[in-house]
């Protein structure tokens, strides 16, 4: 009987939900939570003993059913990139429940990324295991939405008071090729009836009459056509207008045609405007910022993320490459040739009919030796480990918050990147990883800043889910190729990104400084990056700036100022080593004899006399008391049961070990501490030194542990440890603002 009535239950999934929700639910439903918020946490695998998986809809659930497992304990092993379940004595992450009919169980997993992972925005079941439960789904096509099965993107824009939507190639349900010339949706902004970003979107996609998605790009030809940098512009008559960029590409992925197309309201599809070369690399496929110089507005985008490129946001302009500027080292109109001063120094700034600098293009000057390292415009660094990124795709917007320009992006296959600037164009140095797949792709990120919250100090981004492009050996069922939602919070410790000290003269100023006193033309450089003072966090020691007749004296004492920066202290202290009992063990474990060696591992935590394992897991728990260093422990597993008793002597432990069911066996035991991992150096950080100039006895700071000048004497010890700058280069542009598009939303719980 049950089996006829899962069949129903499952054939019923795709009727209206009311009608679900009335219907008693034959399932065990598993939430698997964050443990910090409470959260369903989706993309979870759950995998039974006979290897059968299931992965977390978009709620966190998971509705289970199998033929014969009912009724029993199961165990299900559990893996989700970004959040993590402790493993048990034996290696093993997962958790067992007792399995019954409309039963359930609840998993808390520990993020150990900084992004959130929400929820799935497009393809098929985003919602299926919240409706085999019997739960109310938060959106109003949990199931099947447009007939869209899996889709790449999104680029979305502002446009009549509407977030539009737009995404690549399109899957279908009745055949994997779909929609290849652009899909499109709207939704409603929070402010005005949309739902909150934390809990969803609907997405009302433009349909076909038969119910599936409709193309775009009602441009002529053959071959896959895709779009990006959306514009909102007014047309000759005064009406706004949403104009793209788009691009006609070849069974190689190679553009045969590119050109502008202008959204028709009525026909709710693309027209061609006008046509650019097909091999110009000066086109917006990116995601357009909005921003305001010398009275003018433009539109800054990017062939990789970051804005190099702009065109005034007109109607006439747009259509025509020639008014589009790059900022670049390159000559203009002389291809890929480096533009040098009679000083032979590099000349970077915003000019036209001049080529973009790429990633691959400033790597073959440097290795041609062209251009030395440091004169790079690409010179992102992750900031943990100070080795260079590859910048791919993703998003610049100005944030409130942080009061810089933030990025989004992707590192070239690999992670999500967080980073900020103070200029649109840079400097862009340090960068933090967000969110990572171990081998799935995530690409496309980019930034939805129509949902920023709380003035900022929260975003979303979503990007593509795919097996492609990764070393994945399987697609996961109903996620892979598909848009997921995540949210940051920028005011989180981790993202205390350093930022540049300028100097200008013998004064150092961070970018507030430099606005303070218009002094963003008598910059000299930039000699180190450091914490901004509204980042600071408890690892870092406040440095203190007194300005003197002749420059500036830092310090680590006050001495009446604020603080000019933070920065890390001139020594790294050694890693300290847990004392007492808590704390992980390394141990072992023989019979009496001395035979069958068994090696295990205890995280043990104190509380007054009873000790517990920091392992919550049914798999391996620890229970027990300590007094004056004598320890008795019970070690429970799922068959089995362990009696230890030993003491913690000179920072080990050890002692006997008995069973505790039949045939009883003994034997003895012994822990030490496992290895305290040591901070990753970063080549990134370095030490930041005084000079004392003994003529007039000025000071300079310089991250070089020797300078030529015989004037300069050095401080013998470093005054702190500061972040290494990469660059010889400026490449900024204070007379940059933002152009603010839309209000926040509500602040989100």
């Amino acid at each position: 009987m049950r089996l006829v009535w899962h069949w129903l239950l499952c054939s019923l999934a795709a009727l209206p939900v009311p009608l679900l929700s009335e219907t008693p639910q034959p399932c065990f439903t598993i939430s698997v939570v964050d443990d910090a918020t409470g959260r369903g946490v989706p993309l979870v695998e759950l995998k039974t003993v006979g290897n059968v998986t299931y992965y977390t809809d978009s709620n966190g659930l998971v509705a289970f059913y199998e033929p014969g497992l009912m009724d029993r304990r199961i165990y299900f092993s559990i893996q989700a990139d970004g959040y993590e379940y402790p493993e048990d004595g034996f290696g093993y992450r997962g958790k067992a429940f007792d399995i019954h009919p409309g039963g359930s169980g609840v998993i808390k997993l520990h993020r150990t990324e900084i992004a959130e992972r929400l929820y799935r925005l497009t393809g098929e079941g985003i919602y299926r295991d919240t409706v085999l439960a019997g739960r109310k789904p938060p959106i109003e096509q949990p199931l099947v939405n447009g007939g869209v099965t899996g889709t790449d993107g999104p680029q979305t824009v502002l446009y009549r008071g509407k977030v539009f939507w737009f995404f690549g190639d399109t899957g279908g349900l009745d055949y994997p090729l779909g929609n290849f010339a652009s899909t499109g949706a709207t939704s409603q902004l929070p402010s005005q009836g949309g739902l909150d970003p934390a809990v969803g979107v609907n997405l009302h996609y433009f349909v076909r009459p038969d119910g599936f998605v409709k193309p775009m790009l009602d441009i002529p030809g053959d071959g896959p056509k895709w779009m990006g940098g959306l514009m909102v512009l007014k047309d000759p008559s005064g009406h706004e207008r949403l104009v793209t960029d788009y691009e006609r590409v070849r069974e190689d992925m190679s553009a045969k045609e590119r050109g502008l197309a202008v959204y028709d309201d009525d026909t709710a599809t693309f027209h061609k405007l006008a046509d650019f070369p097909a091999n110009s690399n000066v086109v917006f496929n990116g995601r357009p910022l909005l921003a305001r110089s010398r009275g003018h507005e433009y539109y800054q985008c990017g062939t990789s993320t970051l804005p190099w490129i702009r065109v005034k946001a007109d109607w006439d302009q747009v259509q025509r490459l020639e008014n589009y500027e790059v900022y670049t080292c390159y000559r203009p109109s002389a291809g890929l040739e480096l533009e040098r001063d009679p000083d032979g120094r590099l000349v970077c700034g915003w000019k036209s009919h001049a080529a973009p600098m790429l990633w691959d293009d400033q790597k073959a000057l440097i290795a041609s030796g062209k251009m030395k390292p440091e004169e790079g415009m690409w010179q992102m660094r992750d900031a943990d480990s100070g080795q260079p990124i590859e910048v791919r795709d993703g998003s610049v917007f100005w944030n409130p918050y942080r009061k810089r320009w933030i990025a989004i992006f992707q590192r070239s296959g690999g992670a999500v990147y967080f980073a900020e600037a103070d200029t649109p164009v840079g400097p862009w140095v340090y960068a933090k990883s967000v969110a990572e797949f171990e081998r799935y792709t995530f690409y496309w990120p980019g930034q939805l800043p129509y949902f920023d919250q709380d003035g900022g100090r929260t975003i979303y981004f979503a990007g593509t889910y795919t097996a492609a492009f990764s070393s994945a050996p399987f697609q996961t069922p109903r996620y892979d190729y598909n848009v997921l939602m995540y949210r940051l919070r920028l005011d989180d410790p981790r993202l205390a990104l350093p930022v540049p000290v300028y100097r200008t003269g013998g004064r150092y100023l961070l970018r507030e400084g430099i606005e303070a006193e218009a002094a963003w033309g008598r910059i000299d450089g930039i000699p180190f990056f450091a914490v901004p003072p509204d980042a600071a966090h408890d690892s870092l020691i406040a440095i203190y700036a007194s300005p003197k007749q002749n420059g500036t004296v830092m310090s680590t004492e006050a001495r009446g100022s604020s603080p000019l920066f933070y920065a890390l202290p001139g020594a790294p202290p050694p890693p300290a080593a847990p004392a007492g009992l808590p704390g992980k063990w390394s141990c072992e474990a023989r019979l009496t004899d001395g035979s069958e060696l068994t090696s295990f591992a205890l995280d043990l935590e104190v509380e007054g006399e009873h000790v517990h394992s920091g392992d919550p897991g049914d798999t391996f728990a620890v229970e027990g008391t300590s007094h004056g260093g004598n320890l008795q422990l019970r070690i429970m597993g799922h068959d089995e049961t362990y009696a230890l008793a030993g003491e913690l002597k000179e920072g080990k432990l050890a002692g006997t070990w008995q069973s505790q069911t039949e045939p009883i066996e003994r034997g003895n035991w012994h822990c030490e501490r496992s290895p305290v991992p040591r901070q990753p150096k970063s080549a990134a950080v370095v030490p930041l030194f005084e000079y004392t100039n003994v003529a007039d006895g000025s000071r300079v700071y310089s991250t070089e542990p020797r300078l030529a000048d015989k004037a300069l004497k050095r401080s013998p010890h470093p005054l702190c440890r500061v972040w290494r700058a990469p660059m010889s280069q400026l490449i900024i542009d204070p007379e940059a603002e933002p152009v603010v598009a839309a209000g926040p939303s509500k602040t989100p719980q």
